[in-house]
């Protein structure tokens, strides 16, 4: 009867442990891809990625997040290539700058793509315009 009676305390400690390890689930990083857009006065347009972990928890370092940012003309020629290979750890809430690019554009719409695979991604469009002699930012369009 012992015996039995172990067995069974011991069939009943498994379930319990099978069910909360089944019940632990991994939370997927939450992030979301952003950009900032500023204008310098050498006539450079300057492009800040960002990623803000929108989740309740900081997210773990990624090694291979494998993040690109392309940024294309009107034509859909690619006008810039950066490749962003890991992220550190992002507190939630927070969000992480990992590269800027910053370059003179000609008058013209362009569009910038920037996300990574299974992570998430964004595009904005915006366009560059001529005022007295000088480039500036026009219209900024964000999607997601």
């Amino acid at each position: 009867m012992k015996r039995i009676t172990w067995m069974m305390c011991m069939a009943l400690v498994l379930l319990v442990v099978a069910g909360c390890a089944g019940g632990v689930r991994p939370q997927p990083e939450q992030l979301h891809f952003q950009v900032a857009l500023f204008e310098e006065v050498t006539d450079e347009i300057v492009i800040s990625l960002e990623v803000k972990n929108t989740g309740e928890r900081k997210t773990k370092a990624l090694s291979e997040a494998n993040a690109v940012m392309e940024l294309r003309d009107a034509h859909n020629a690619v006008v810039a290539y950066t490749p962003v290979t890991e992220f550190v750890a992002i507190e939630a809430g927070q969000i992480l700058n990992p590269e800027i690019w910053k370059g003179r554009l000609e008058p013209g719409t362009y569009e910038v793509y920037w996300g990574a695979p299974g992570l998430g991604q964004s595009l904005t469009r915006f366009t560059v315009v001529e005022q007295e002699g000088l480039l500036r930012l026009g219209e900024v369009e964000v999607e997601s």
